[in-house]
């Protein structure tokens, strides 16, 4: 399960100690460095990767303690201890408020496996594999999406069809639900990678078209920072973190508004929520598209849903 950092910039105290301890190119570099936990870093480590004074990285690091960011812990070695530097979060949230409800507005935030899906249409190109690049059934057979072994995917991807994706709101319990928040790591699909492959991928909430995103490719090239080692170098890679959120004013795509379907056209939230991801028959690109979890691809992370509630009602 993917551990979160969420915080809004009504959180005056907060925002500061964070944004400020992101602002610097150095303490990004040392986030992006240590952000594959199956890899260890000391910070003498850390030092010689990035070729900065150990003291240097020292200073940065205790800035990003103090954020909440970082933290260190102590390795056992046969030459005494060796302090090793963890980071906390898989990723981090920034709620810019909900159009002036920050103040009273909470969140909710579930993960949805990419291979938890509970409905799919696919013709021709598909296929799935688990962390370790195993083939999960038969590629290029939608029947193989009916296997219970789907639920280890940690990279889908189909040419044509839907996949779509139940996303349980029980736990609200008839919450006023302000704004709902989609991120998720995609790309276009295409044999082996190409870097310029257009595709025209479309999001359906409750069966109501929300947008259109064209993505620029299906990306190689080099190897994704959690894609396993025994993947083949000339297939999909690595893809790129797309938001998309739905309140009372709008549709974003990544902060900019691309539709004006609201919160209100999707229909009664609290009977549940439905995401279709899609690529039509009718698309001007129809370029297919592999999704990524938290295994595969540049980011820990696989389907992850922000929703923001009324405040004052108990969860």
């Amino acid at each position: 399960m993917d551990k979160n950092l969420i915080f809004d910039l009504a959180e005056k105290e907060n925002t500061e100690k964070i944004c400020f301890a992101l602002s610097c190119k150095t303490r990004r570099d040392i986030l992006n460095l240590i952000r594959n936990p199956q890899e260890n870093y000391s910070i003498w480590q850390i030092a010689e990767t990035l070729n900065v004074p150990v003291s240097t990285i020292s200073a940065h690091i205790k800035i990003l303690q103090n954020a909440g960011i970082l933290t260190i812990r102590n390795k056992p070695h046969s030459r005494g201890g060796e302090k090793i530097v963890i980071r906390e979060y898989d990723y981090i949230v920034i709620g810019c408020g909900d159009n002036g409800h920050s103040d009273t507005c909470d969140n909710s935030v579930i993960t949805i496996p990419v291979g938890s899906y509970f409905d799919f249409k696919f013709e021709g190109h598909c296929g799935m594999v688990d962390e370790f690049a195993n083939r999960i059934g038969a590629w290029d057979n939608p029947q193989s999406f009916l296997l219970p072994s789907r639920f280890k995917a940690q990279l889908l991807w189909f040419s044509k069809g839907y996949i779509e994706y139940k996303i349980p709101t029980a736990v609200l319990n008839n919450k006023e639900i302000k704004s709902i928040t989609i991120s998720l790591e995609i790309c276009s699909e295409v044999p082996k990678y190409n870097n310029d492959w257009k595709s025209d991928i479309s999001f359906f909430l409750n069966g109501k078209e929300l947008l259109t995103y064209t993505s620029p490719g299906d990306f190689g090239g080099r190897k994704g920072i959690y894609t396993p080692q025994s993947w083949p170098t000339t297939c999909t890679q690595y893809g790129l973190l797309k938001t998309i959120k739905i309140n009372d004013s709008g549709c974003y795509l990544d902060e900019i508004q691309v539709s004006s379907v609201k919160i209100e056209d999707c229909g009664n939230l609290n009977e549940g929520l439905s995401l279709r991801i899609e690529i039509s028959e009718n698309a001007k690109n129809s370029g297919g598209i592999n999704i990524f979890g938290a295994k595969f691809g540049d980011y820990p992370q696989h389907i992850v849903i922000n929703i923001s509630y009324k405040k004052n009602q108990e969860v």
